[in-house]
């Protein structure tokens, strides 16, 4: 066997040397090298700490959704222990039958479960306030049970707090790209103007930043954003391309656009960023909307936030302190996408000619 460098395993004596070259391992018992040796490859392997295995990884998903959906470098990083083994000095030390025998010796540093198959390296982009998940996790009761009573939670006027923070320094800009507003082609005759306004108060359904009978205006980034934000229907969209007039006070709500842990660590929680199936009774938009109504209440006109169903871009939206939009925003043109291509619309058009 070739000569291997030499790693210290301060667990097996006092200050032994173990040389990858000697079988009998200095004497040492073979878990407590091998547990040595395997968190040694790992901390050579990856700079990140362990955000999960297989155990805990739909626990991390679900506490952090914003994570999973907003950043493709968590989703792109999990990795097959065997490819560890097989890439490291490890495999020069031990069989492929004994890695499997003692790997579940080894447990997962975020959940404490033996390791099976995967880990996913992954170091969150903020610091995650103390008992930010117990305070989550008992907001999202109190919006379940009593919604109103959303304030008299402490964490919530922590959050009212931190918002106030942070829109201080947001001013009024024009918006210099286009964004898109679109309805399912099954649901759309022909191609006019009023399909895309907001709805009347009256036919308002609550969503994720707004309460029924409160109308906003829902933009996506993309054509395809839309499209995945209407459940990529078979028939495909119709989407206006949307021009906003006037100078607004957006706030940005996306991961990494932020310098506040509190609300970075809101943005990637089930708290901003669950999705939700279809169905009236939405709990999961409870907290969103309060975030919304604190906007309101401190001038913001609107927010950009990171699409649930469309990793990587990206919604806006928009309030009206207005009974109606007229001046807002100006319709520039119409486009149908299936799913693959985008066609330009002609206004007036019937959709299913």
């Amino acid at each position: 066997m070739d000569d291997f460098d030499e790693i210290a395993t301060p667990s097996c004596g006092d200050s032994k040397i173990i040389s990858f070259a000697d079988s009998h391992f200095a004497g040492c018992d073979r878990g407590e090298v091998f547990e040595e040796l395997f968190l040694h490859e790992l901390d050579s392997w990856f700079s990140a700490d362990i955000a999960c295995c297989d155990a805990c990884y739909d626990a991390f998903v679900s506490q952090w959704p914003g994570i999973y959906l907003q950043d493709i470098e968590f989703r792109e990083n999990g990795w097959p222990l065997t490819a560890i083994y097989a890439g490291s000095r490890l495999s020069e030390v031990f069989s492929e039958a004994e890695f499997e025998e003692l790997l579940p010796h080894i447990l997962c540093p975020a959940c404490g479960s033996p390791l099976q198959s995967n880990i996913w390296p992954y170091s969150l982009p903020f610091n995650v306030p103390e008992g930010f998940l117990e305070r989550a996790g008992e907001t999202e009761r109190i919006a379940d049970n009593s919604p109103f009573l959303m304030l008299k939670n402490d964490f919530a006027r922590e959050v009212f707090k931190q918002l106030e923070e942070i829109s201080a320094d947001v001013s009024a800009q024009r918006l210099v790209v286009a964004y898109f507003r679109a309805r399912r082609s099954a649901d759309v005759e022909s191609v006019l103007p009023d399909r895309f306004a907001p709805p009347p108060a009256a036919v308002t359904s609550e969503g994720r930043y707004n309460h029924a009978g409160h109308p906003v205006l829902y933009l996506g980034d993309s054509i395809e954003t839309c499209y995945h934000e209407l459940g990529r229907p078979p028939l495909g969209i119709i989407a206006a391309e949307v021009i906003v007039l006037q100078p607004m006070r957006v706030l940005d709500l996306r991961l990494a656009k932020l310098n506040n842990d509190i609300i970075e660590a809101l943005v990637a929680s089930s708290l901003l960023s669950s999705t939700v199936g279809e169905g009236l009774y939405h709990p999961a938009y409870t907290f969103s909307r309060f975030v919304a109504d604190c906007l309101r209440y401190l001038t913001i006109d609107g927010l950009k936030y990171g699409s649930v169903r469309s990793g990587g871009a990206h919604n806006l939206v928009l309030f009206s302190r207005r009974r109606d939009w007229t001046g807002l925003y100006r319709i520039e043109k119409y486009w149908t996408y299936d799913g693959s291509v985008a066609r330009e619309a002609v206004e007036g058009a019937n959709v299913h000619h």
